[in-house]
């Protein structure tokens, strides 16, 4: 017998390939938020400048407080998959990944400083931050 004529040994065609590859892993599939740690950080990153946006200005502390309740809110996603990530051992990974973002951070820190301090004593507002804490 001739190995050629085996078709067991025959190489695949290239459809049968590309329907394989196709089935196996869609093009377009994404890992899990808390496995992709660079768009975990850019979301990350993303939720910290809304919160700058949120409490800069000279809001009273009740209003600023639901601004920020209302950014926690449209980023639970984003918290909920940080929090996947530390439990399972990826906050080094994701502090790496952060540092791409690093100067969109600090300037969204900065911007929420003065409300951070002038709302410090304020019970409504501390209970609105949480989240950073708890997804």
């Amino acid at each position: 017998d001739d190995p050629g004529d085996d078709p067991g040994a025959r190489a695949p065609d290239a459809a049968t390939v590309a329907g394989a590859g196709a089935a196996a892993s869609p093009p377009d599939a994404r890992p899990p938020l808390e496995e992709d740690m660079p768009e975990l950080a850019r979301r990350s990153a993303d939720l910290l400048v809304a919160l700058g946006d949120a409490l800069a200005g000279d809001g009273d502390c009740a209003a600023l407080a639901a601004a920020a309740t209302a950014v926690f809110t449209a980023h639970r996603e984003v918290r909920v998959a940080a929090a996947l990530a530390a439990q399972r051992g990826r906050g080094p990974d994701l502090d790496a990944a952060l540092e791409a973002h690093a100067t969109r951070i600090a300037e969204a820190a900065a911007r929420m400083q003065p409300a951070l301090t002038r709302c410090a004593g304020d019970a409504g507002f501390v209970a609105a931050l949480t989240p950073f804490d708890v997804p």
